[in-house]
């Protein structure tokens, strides 16, 4: 066996000692020659590569969808600060995207020298409900900025306030002659008891997930309509 062989097999037992049971994926790579060196078997899993495809291949093999300036900037913060974090869309042997949230560090070994050393989180379901979220959050935002006739408002599980519009507010003043601020009880609003007790269990029900609609028309002087749905 070759003493370069024998040098790989070493740094290979040394990194599987160290990183074979870790529950993340682990990518290392060495500096001097930017070769993959290990990878374990949480790493074969998540991008479903086998090992032996990937160890002594270029750095730039590992299936990750990034462009090369976000590489470079990677490794000239690393050799700044030795360490970076954040998030990298990868892509599976079969081309399938995922996210990571991604840790990269520099390892000093005083007989193999430096490495860096990768861990890998999927978060894929994370930024997946992260995106649905700020969908519905522009969905919300683009009904209260375009609607010149809906109120809206939300609230904590205290009935204070969180948000309301300009609507919800002149309706309140208008009715009940309170004027809205944010923390203010949503119920200490309503001085009408009947009105209140309404109120308070359209709220329980949406605080309590469940779904409903309610329609309340309020005729006189001070009408209104009031719909809420969950």
């Amino acid at each position: 066996m070759a003493i370069g062989e024998l040098q790989t097999d070493n740094e290979q037992q040394h990194f599987a000692h160290l990183f074979s049971h870790m529950p993340n994926a682990v990518c290392i790579v060495k500096l001097t020659t930017k070769q993959i060196t290990y990878v374990n078997a949480e790493f074969e899993m998540l991008f479903a590569y086998k090992a032996k495809v990937l160890i002594n291949q270029p750095f730039q093999t590992l299936p990750i969808d990034a462009n090369s300036q976000l590489i470079t900037n990677i490794e000239e913060h690393l050799v700044k600060h030795r360490k970076w974090q954040g998030q990298l869309k990868c892509l599976k042997k079969d081309g399938t995207p995922f996210w990571s949230k991604s840790d990269v560090s520099i390892y000093e070994h005083p007989q193999y020298g430096k490495y860096f050393i990768a861990c890998f989180t999927d978060i894929s379901e994370q930024i997946l409900n992260q995106q649905e979220l700020q969908a519905s959050l522009n969905t919300i935002n683009a009904s209260i900025n375009s609607s010149k006739d809906l109120a809206f408002l939300t609230v904590d599980k205290n009935y204070s306030y969180l948000f309301f519009n300009s609507i919800h507010a002149n309706i309140i003043k208008s009715r009940y002659g309170i004027t809205v601020r944010s923390g203010m009880s949503f119920l200490d609003c309503i001085t009408d008891v009947n009105d209140q007790l309404k109120a308070k269990n359209y709220l329980d029900k949406a605080l309590q997930g469940i779904r409903h609609t309610q329609i309340d028309l309020i005729k006189g002087n001070h009408s209104a309509s009031y719909v809420t749905k969950t």
